[in-house]
């Protein structure tokens, strides 16, 4: 993490905070705070959080993945949306861009807890806009389609798969607010399943 940020100070000419922690840690929101209030000393600050995490052991009813899901895909996202959304509204600028799945709009018996966690973490962020924009603060949630990581190394999909530097260059080009999609097709098709009734939902191949 060091030798990264020391890298891209020297590469795009800014200052560059590393943290490392595990995401529900008690800690890590007084030490977000101390580094949030350094770094929304600039003059348009922007905080990324691509947290996520997925489990083989996440199928059917599964009580002891539960949690340790729901920390890394949502309770650590959003605590760290709220210490920089505070420290941004303060000084009525700033963005937050939260990383959400498909997977939110279309739970599946393999990834029960991660669905949820990403679905939890998209309405927490509707609430947030809700009390941040007003204020000058920006947020979005980006919800990914498949990208080509180790995640997806492998698996035969039906649909194509996103580049990561596409998915990066998306992110930073653009004022981004409320729930995206990328790549932006995602929008319809979780559209449809969001509205499937229950009977013919049940019946999908995924």
């Amino acid at each position: 993490m060091r030798a990264t940020a020391a890298d891209m100070e020297v590469r795009f000419g800014f200052r560059a905070h590393w943290l490392v922690t595990t995401s529900p840690s008690p800690a890590l929101s007084q030490t977000t705070c101390w580094n949030g209030a350094r770094v929304c000393s600039g003059t348009w600050p922007s905080v990324f959080v691509p947290a996520g995490a997925v489990s083989d052991e996440d199928y059917g009813p599964n009580p002891d993945i539960v949690a340790p899901i729901a920390a890394v895909n949502y309770l650590g996202p959003a605590r760290i949306a709220a210490t920089f959304g505070r420290a941004m509204r303060s000084r009525g600028a700033g963005q937050v861009i939260l990383f959400s799945s498909i997977a939110a709009a279309a739970p599946r018996g393999r990834n029960v807890a991660y669905s949820a966690a990403k679905a939890a973490l998209e309405i927490y962020a509707r609430g947030l806009r809700k009390e941040l924009e007003p204020k000058g603060v920006r947020l979005a949630v980006i919800a990914l389609g498949y990208v080509d990581t180790r995640l997806s190394f492998g698996m035969k999909l039906r649909f194509p798969v996103a580049d990561p530097d596409a998915v990066g260059e998306y992110v930073v080009s653009r004022r981004l607010h409320g729930r995206c999609h990328y790549p932006r097709f995602w929008w319809w098709i979780t559209l449809v399943l969001r509205h499937l009734p229950w009977p013919i939902y049940r019946r999908m191949p995924f």
